[in-house]
């Protein structure tokens, strides 16, 4: 298979636009207005940097320009790679085809076959990814500082929530799926998080980047050092992206591009550059649209993870040997290189399916070209001499048509076909094996294929798909990890500040997602709760089955009675059950309260009497009917509550008194004996019944 002659030319994806003409806020400008309106603060809530950490040297402008160029040269192999994918993605932009059948493809003489298979796993595999449910762990070692761990925990589930209603503001999709979406495509996913002050209720300009734009530069476990963006913009997205163009900038375009410049239509290279002290864009010929500027976050806001299948990201492979172009899946690149590497490390999640499928579209196009010239097959006219030049008859192959010829002198014939070879099945057979193990079962995708599966294989079919893309959800769960756990530490170093861009102080203020009754209803997220436990947090990203519950649960009880399982573990790894502490609380209350209502004398003391008196407020204006439940209650707490007694028993009785009243009737149903001071374990011990001898207890000495 060789894409370079399949239909339609094969060029690197263009760089994305900046996304949704949002601007990129300026953390200087905003940082140093505020800290001008606050008071000089203690150290303690300076920002904290890594003890390794020293301020980078500054850059030049050209030193920039000229890299982020560099890279974007060297990165061709995996752009093109990237637009393989998409092009696969996209319905009826691409088909397999056998190298020798591509004439005949272009001339039309050879059907075009088109699978969505690789679309509609791809698509299924996103929802599911984008439906797991998103939760916040973060462990403490002191039990002191558990309510500064919840604070951070719920902080952090709010603000993934205001973030994807955000997204979809910005004109986006729904942002767990264009998350999942991008990460299967391109087997990498990108995030820019910067500091906005301007906004105290949502201090952070979070935005999702083009993968085919980013090039990373490393440091080992202290992370990244550096991130070029190198895209395509019109001038006048890139301008509004980064505010009104100074007036140096306006005559440097005009200069560069002539007087007549269409902003509009006009597109320019960009190069953005962040490390973990300086930032600034740049266009053209290496003119600062954004001049090199301290951003002072001590990071590079920028998350990037990396696909889970492929080579590993941190080996090389021997680059002493030729590189040799085995399958022709891609042009050959410059022998050797470490870049053109990354198209075997960052791998899509159709890259390994791709090959098959593109064999099983060329193998099915050249049947779907048999099959129709089998059912209309081209003719061959056999004629006489005495009929050549003469018009050829018109053919109809219309079910029962007639058609006539001269006899003797002409015939018509079917042309001459080979039989099909027996090999074709023996070949699709081979090629859906190697479908079924590398791919989803038609179960998982929510096709039942067969009417006598039982409802166990189902769930073993379901738990193989579900193990086949855990990778990619323990990936989604790392990237989610390292994001907000920077988020805590750029809000910790200079998002307090956020509380005075406006006319008054506006702390950053979340509700419990639970609390106790006595509680408070809502808390601010400060600078002395991070200190406390620290803005390391792990986002635990759960599917829940709620369908295997039930047998779940009944093994859950087994084993807790067992003494094997705690109600704890049961809760977090068996239902998928987050704050298992807070729920345990709720649950005691509630089974508190429960017990009490089951109670037989609770309805007589107090459901009855607040059943009479809703009664009582919902009769006003009719008097006879409020004086006639006036009464009703009155006679209940006579007779009922009088008997019942203040404490919810017996009225209590003097040493030597008489006995306490019989309330039962006179009828054995639901007498007790034992405390009627009658029957064995009585206080007298004596026989009797509902008429027998009763005697007092004796009197205390």
């Amino acid at each position: 298979m060789d894409p370079r002659l399949m239909p339609g030319p094969m060029m690197p994806p263009g760089p994305m636009m900046p996304t949704g003409g949002q601007p990129v806020a300026d953390p200087v400008a905003l940082m140093q207005a505020l800290r001008a309106l606050v008071a000089e603060q203690p150290d303690d809530l300076k920002p904290r940097y890594p003890a390794w950490f020293r301020v980078p040297d500054k850059p030049s402008t050209n030193q920039i320009w000229q890299t982020g160029q560099r890279l974007h040269e060297d990165h061709v192999g995996l752009r093109q790679y990237m637009d393989l994918t998409l092009r696969r993605l996209r319905p009826g932009e691409m088909s397999g085809a056998f190298p020798e059948d591509l004439e005949a493809r272009r001339s039309g003489d050879q059907e075009v076959f088109t699978s969505t298979a690789l679309i509609d796993e791809h698509h299924h595999v996103a929802g599911l990814l984008a439906d797991l449910e998103f939760t916040v762990q973060k462990p403490y070692f002191d039990e002191r500082k558990k309510q500064f761990a919840h604070q951070l925990e719920d902080a952090i589930w709010h603000l993934r929530r205001e973030e994807i209603l955000r997204h979809s503001d910005a004109n986006n999709k729904w942002l767990p799926l264009d998350e999942a979406n991008t990460f299967l495509t391109y087997g990498m996913l990108v995030n820019r998080t910067v500091i906005d002050l301007s906004d105290p209720e949502f201090p952070f300009d979070s935005e999702l980047i083009d993968p085919a734009t980013v090039y990373a530069r490393g440091e080992g476990k202290r992370g990244l050092r550096a991130v070029y963006r190198v895209y395509e913009s019109r001038i006048d997205e890139l301008l509004d992206a980064y505010g009104d163009a100074p007036d140096r900038v306006t005559r440097a375009l005009r200069d560069q591009y002539g007087g007549g410049v269409d902003y509009d239509a006009t597109t320019i290279q960009v190069v953005e550059y962040w490390d973990r002290w300086w930032w600034g864009v740049f266009a053209g010929d290496a003119l600062a649209i954004k001049p090199l500027e301290a951003h002072e976050y001590g990071l590079v806001p920028f998350t990037i993870q990396y696909s889970p299948l492929g080579e590993p990201m941190f080996t090389e492979g021997p680059r002493d040997t030729p590189l040799y172009d085995r399958s022709a899946d891609l042009v050959v690149f410059g022998a050797n290189r470490k870049e053109d590497e990354l198209i075997h490390k960052l791998v899509p999640y159709i890259g390994p399916m791709a090959p098959r499928h593109d064999q099983f579209e060329a193998v099915m196009a050249r049947v779907l070209t048999g099959l129709k010239l089998h059912i209309n097959p081209p003719l061959i006219r056999e004629v006489d001499a005495m009929l050549a030049g003469k018009e050829r008859p018109e053919v109809q192959v219309a079910p029962g048509a007639v058609n006539e010829v001269q006899r003797g002198l002409e015939s018509l014939q079917g042309f001459p076909f080979a039989p099909a070879p027996f090999e074709v099945d023996a070949l699709l057979t081979a090629i859906n094996g190697d479908w079924l193990r590398g791919s989803l079962s038609p179960t998982a995708m929510g096709a039942n294929d067969r009417s006598n599966v039982s409802g166990a294989a189902q769930h073993a079919m379901a738990d193989a798909a579900a193990a086949k893309i855990v990778k990619w959800e323990k990936s989604l769960q790392l990237y989610h990890t390292r994001r907000f756990s920077s988020w805590l530490m750029l809000w910790r170093n200079h998002g307090h500040l956020a509380r005075y861009a406006g006319d008054e102080p506006t702390p950053l203020v979340f509700p419990y997602r639970s609390r106790s009754k006595d509680g408070p209803v809502a808390f601010e997220l400060t600078r002395e709760a991070i200190d406390a436990v620290g803005p390391r947090v792990d986002i635990v990203l759960k599917r829940q089955r709620r369908d295997q519950w039930l047998p779940l649960l009944n093994a859950a009880k087994i084993a807790n009675e067992m003494g094997v399982l705690p109600l704890e573990y049961i809760a977090e790894n068996l239902l998928g059950l987050d704050g298992f502490e807070r729920l345990h609380e709720e649950w005691q209350e509630e089974f508190a309260l429960m017990q009490a209502i089951r109670h037989p004398l609770f309805a007589q003391v107090f459901t009855v009497p607040a059943g009479i008196m809703a009664e009582l407020r919902e009769a006003e204006g009719d008097p006879e009917k409020q004086a006639v439940l006036q009464q009703m209650l009155q006679l209940w707490n006579q007779v009922v509550l009088t008997q019942v007694g203040p404490a919810g028993g017996a009225p209590p009785t003097g040493a030597g008194g008489p006995p306490a009243p019989n309330p039962n009737p006179n009828t054995t149903h639901g007498v007790s004996f034992t405390e009627l001071g009658q029957g064995p374990g009585s206080l007298t011990g004596q026989p009797g019944g509902p008429i027998g001898p009763r005697q007092a207890p004796p009197a205390a000495e």
